[in-house]
């Protein structure tokens, strides 16, 4: 039912009325410079208020046809490239057409003027002066650094309620408990129960969001009796996560009894309420995968809590005290060793046997092959010595037959006979000789003293 005095109009229409009324006539927009894009054929940056929590933000864009002009005007008067002009924080002034686009209004700039090239917007210097800040708290500074969202984290104990601050149906959430469920289950944490995780939903966009997390974060988070608090948002445009980097949000966080982790933005996003966390990581689903990690390391090195007890010093029938779990393990260990222990010293005499083995082969090669080379130097010897006996009696028998003579005849007998008795006493003596050169080469050697 349309009321006495409006008229009804759609989404287009709307949007086509408010445009032809900015584009009536140029505007003249002043503000602080924030995420300036500079190419060759194209320059664009968001132009937000100067005095805001909650940035309101105008993209402005600057034609093909006059970023020749505007480059050379400003370049020549402050003696700086177009990029450091346009620099976060720096204070300018926009004249242009106004349009609507989309969800946004942007401004079609045909000049761009700077006042002071030292004017700081409060936004960045409201960055500036975050390091000092959070020094005071007593936070180190050097906790800005991309870097910080590799680093391990940890937990003081098994939660048994996890919050999740985040929008009411953010997609975050259900990144964040599918990673942690899909770590945490894991073999090595069946001992423990299961982490109850508590969403605790708040809003994400517009005015007055650090004022919201702030009264989540100090009523609705205790009334949840959780050990932890995880708070996290997807990706967007830098204006929606400014919050994020409200002292308000910092003092909170920091003064938060349990543990903060946070996992904001995108990855390259670094945020103060990151800073006063116990841990960040850059995504929901990274968040939830490092917790699951640090939930497993934590059960593997820790005895399983006690649930029911109705008075402290009561405890589940069956249940192993801290000192047994200790002495358990201790005598498993032990056991262990013992095992290693028997199993080396079995290793140490098998190798022994097998050097004896290797030893007693070795000598066996060495003596074999000593008495195979004595004999045979003994068969040429006396091989070599009968021939010479034969070959001399030939000799001297020939001598004798060509001479006619007695006396060589009885030479000839005599030495044959003295060449076989050579022959017999060589291979009797044989074997007493091979005794005494086995044992002069297995006598030690004296060092020569030069």
């Amino acid at each position: 039912m349309t009321r006495v005095g409006t008229r009804a109009v759609d989404p287009r229409e709307l949007c086509e009325t408010l445009g032809r009324a900015l584009a009536a006539e140029p505007v003249k927009v002043e503000g602080e410079c924030r995420n300036a894009r500079v190419d060759a054929h194209y320059v664009s940056f968001d132009l937000c208020g100067r005095d805001s929590d909650c940035p309101d933000v105008v993209r402005v864009w600057i034609p093909a046809n006059q970023i020749w002009r505007i480059r050379q005007g400003l370049e020549s008067r402050w003696s700086h490239p177009l990029e450091e002009c346009l620099a976060d924080g720096r204070c300018v002034v926009v004249i242009g057409t106004a349009e609507v686009r989309r969800t946004s209004i942007q401004v079609s700039a045909t000049g761009v003027y700077i006042n002071d090239f030292d004017a700081v917007g409060s936004l960045q210097a409201q960055l500036n002066r975050l390091p000092s800040t959070l020094e005071d708290l007593g936070i180190p500074p050097d906790r800005l650094s991309p870097s910080e969202t590799r680093q391990k984290l940890t937990l003081d104990r098994p939660p048994s309620r996890i919050a999740v601050v985040t929008g009411k149906s953010s997609r975050a959430y259900e990144d964040f408990c599918a990673a942690f469920w899909s770590t945490a289950k894991r073999k090595g944490a069946e001992k423990f129960p299961r982490p109850q995780l508590v969403h605790v939903p708040f809003r994400l966009e517009g005015a007055g969001v650090a004022d919201e997390l702030v009264r989540v974060l100090r009523d609705e988070v205790p009334e949840s009796r959780a050990d932890a608090v995880c708070i996290v948002r997807g990706g967007g445009p830098w204006s929606d996560l400014w919050p994020f980097h409200s002292l308000e949000v910092v003092k909170a966080v920091h003064d938060m009894p349990m543990p903060v982790f946070t996992a904001i933005g995108h990855e390259s996003d670094r945020l103060a309420i990151d800073c006063a966390a116990r841990g960040s990581r850059g995504t929901p689903s990274s968040l939830g995968e490092g917790l699951g990690w640090a939930f497993r390391e934590l059960c593997s090195r820790s005895v399983p809590r006690v649930t029911g007890i109705k008075s402290p010093g009561t405890r589940v029938a069956g249940e192993p005290t801290e000192l047994e779990e200790v002495k358990r393990r201790l005598a498993q260990s032990r056991a262990r060793c013992r095992t290693v222990e028997a199993e080396l010293s079995r290793a140490q005499a098998t190798l022994e046997d097998e050097r004896a083995r290797a030893d007693a082969a070795q000598k066996h090669a060495f003596e074999q092959g000593l008495r195979s080379g004595e004999r045979l130097a003994t068969n040429r010897a006396v091989e070599v010595a009968l021939i010479v006996t034969v070959l001399v009696t030939f000799a001297i028998g020939g001598l004798a037959v060509a001479v006619g003579e007695l006396v060589f005849v009885i030479v000839a007998l005599a030495g044959v006979v003295g060449a076989a008795r050579l022959i017999l006493e060589w291979v009797r003596t044989a074997p007493e000789r091979g005794a005494r050169w086995q044992r002069k080469i297995r006598e030690p050697k004296e060092p020569t003293v030069l």
